[in-house]
């Protein structure tokens, strides 16, 4: 499968160094997707880069409420009822007012308001309101004035006395002030704190790349080890170009400047890397491969602007030929396809007037089978079991079409109103299966199978309770499962530094309609692809960090 860079992916993209085999290939991601946290994960210190929330509710502290002032100070004038009194001219302060008393004069302190007293002037504190004294700035305290507590202190209003350590389990909700103590809330579930008046906890759980030994708990880290299956691709490559299976075999495409390499692997074992040169291409964008085990790799042409290169790589990488692909001005959208007998190839393109969806297809020896220019309506998803058999999901209305034989107009599927699809994935009989939500109910991802007359055969769900499920990516393991890859955004709660999505894997048995769902990760992690083999393996691949990754989790 190939797809356009989503969001996230295009923010790996662009740090420094750090698909089914039906196809199918994003053409827009909503802009729902993603919705990432990339700075949530475990540390090893508490608190400054730990896990999703809020430094506070409200106030000017974290979860603190802000006190009640003084007045806005003032060359001139007296009081202004509201708001504490403006400080007068040079000798006296303010007035009071009916919440807050006024801000100091040089000399005198202002009257005290409702709540609060005024600031202390310099030789003459404020005078008392009716719960507070004001403040001593250079004088004495007048009323019923506060004392100024030393460091880690409050003022109880009778005595200063030490304020409440938060201790290890919990985190600093309001750090206190002279006059109010520091208030703490425990850690929420899945997080922790082990040192006293921490501003946030961190995630207590193991990385993408791990498994958990020991779960951890409020006020210690899980215990971790490496994740059987799970292999780095290094983190030398800016470029994530796509993944796609072949036969027993999937392989991730990354790139630099200078060369492309192919990851492949088989049966849970790492293959020894290809490199193909790009040197004076610019980076492609997408990536597919064919039965025999060609490369196809696609991108803007470095010396025509808005030209499209396609070069067809051999096997072992020893030669490859390039295609001719467009001959008019390109946005840069661009997708990629392998079907068993034709690579299908898709950009949109701009004729100065309008925008058009362009699908050219050939067979994997470079004969022409045909091309499609569909007027641009929002097409953001591409799939395809055949060269003669297209599926396109458009949003804006949300609407899934099928393209036969390369003969337009479009044949629009009809799908449940309350459906919005956002994936396909082709199966080889001609079937196809459009992915989304209900849009009366988005906890609900729903599946719709598509028979090779184009009605509707079967359907299936699984509800999600934790936060709404986008659609990523979904393969087919034809006849016995799909496989269905989609994230989740988890709201920030206090204690949390920010927001922590999550990624997870929903498998759907074709033959008893059955959902399974497997939890893959979240926060700094990013996991955008899916592929099946023929020998019913199922790879996921994304990013950690700077590092990509391909993970075989069946």
């Amino acid at each position: 499968m190939a797809q356009f860079p989503t969001v996230r992916e295009r923010r790996f993209r662009s740090m420094p160094p750090p698909p089914p085999r039906s196809g199918g290939a994003r053409l827009l991601t909503p802009s729902l997707l993603f919705f990432w946290a990339i700075a949530c994960g475990r540390t090893t210190t508490d608190g400054f880069d730990g896990l999703d929330g809020l430094d506070g509710l409200s106030g000017s502290g974290p979860g603190g409420n802000s006190s009640p002032v003084g007045g806005r100070s003032a060359s001139g004038g007296g009081g202004r009822t509201g708001s504490g009194g403006d400080s007068s001219a040079f000798p006296a302060g303010g007035s009071n007012s009916n919440s807050e008393g006024g801000s100091s004069g040089a000399l005198t302190g202002g009257a005290g308001g409702a709540l609060t007293g005024g600031a202390g002037g310099a030789l003459t504190g404020g005078s008392g309101g009716h719960f507070s004294g004001g403040a001593p700035s250079g004088g004495q305290s007048g009323g019923d004035g506060e004392p100024e507590c030393p460091y880690e202190t409050w003022f109880n209003g009778e005595v200063c006395e030490p304020k409440r350590q938060c201790q290890p389990g919990e985190y600093v909700t309001h750090p206190g002030r002279n006059d109010l103590d520091r208030s703490c809330a425990t850690c929420p579930p899945g997080s922790y704190s082990s040192q006293d008046n921490v501003p946030n906890c961190a995630y207590a759980g193991c990385e993408i790349s791990e498994i958990v030994v020991t779960p951890g708990s409020s006020t210690a880290p899980a215990a971790c080890a490496p994740r059987p299956g799970f292999f780095s691709l290094g983190s030398d490559a800016p470029s994530f170009v796509g993944f796609a299976a072949t036969g027993t075999r999937v392989y991730a495409a990354t790139a630099n400047l200078t060369e492309a390499t192919f990851h492949g692997f088989e049966d849970g074992v790492a293959l020894e890397p290809l490199h193909y040169s790009i040197e004076g291409k610019q980076a492609p964008m997408a990536f597919a491969v064919a039965p025999d085990g060609t490369f196809y790799l696609s991108g803007p042409d470095p010396i025509l602007p808005n030209r499209i290169w396609l070069d067809a790589i051999k096997s072992d990488v020893s030669n490859a030929t390039r295609i001719p692909i467009s001959d008019t001005s390109t946005d840069g959208s661009i997708g990629l396809l392998s079907t068993p007998s034709h690579w299908v190839h898709f950009v949109t393109e701009s004729n100065g007037e309008e925008t058009e969806l362009v699908i050219r297809g050939a067979s994997h020896a470079h004969m022409t089978a045909g091309e499609a220019r569909v007027t641009w309506h929002s097409f953001y998803h591409l799939s395809a079991s055949s060269a003669d058999r297209l599926f396109l999901v458009q949003s804006a209305p949300f609407k899934f079409h099928r393209l036969l034989d390369w003969t337009l107009p479009l044949e629009a599927i009809a799908l449940p109103a309350d459906f919005e699809p956002t994936i396909s994935t082709a199966g080889p009989a001609g079937e196809a299966y459009a992915v989304g939500f209900n849009g009366d109910d988005r906890n609900i991802l729903e599946v719709y199978e598509i028979d090779s007359h184009g009605s509707l055969t079967g359907h299936f769900e699984h509800r999600y309770e934790d936060g709404s499920p986008l659609p990523g990516a979904a393969a087919l393991d034809p006849g016995r499962a799909l496989y269905v890859l989609f994230s989740a955004v988890r709201e920030p709660t206090p204690g949390h530094q920010c927001r922590r999505d999550t990624h997870h894997l929903v498998r759907f048995d074709l033959v008893t309609g059955e959902s399974t769902i497997l939890t893959l990760g979240g926060g700094n992690d990013w996991v955008g692809r899916v592929e099946v083999t023929s020998d019913g393996s199922v790879y996921v691949a994304g990013a950690q960090r700077y590092d990509y990754f391909v993970w075989k989790v069946y």
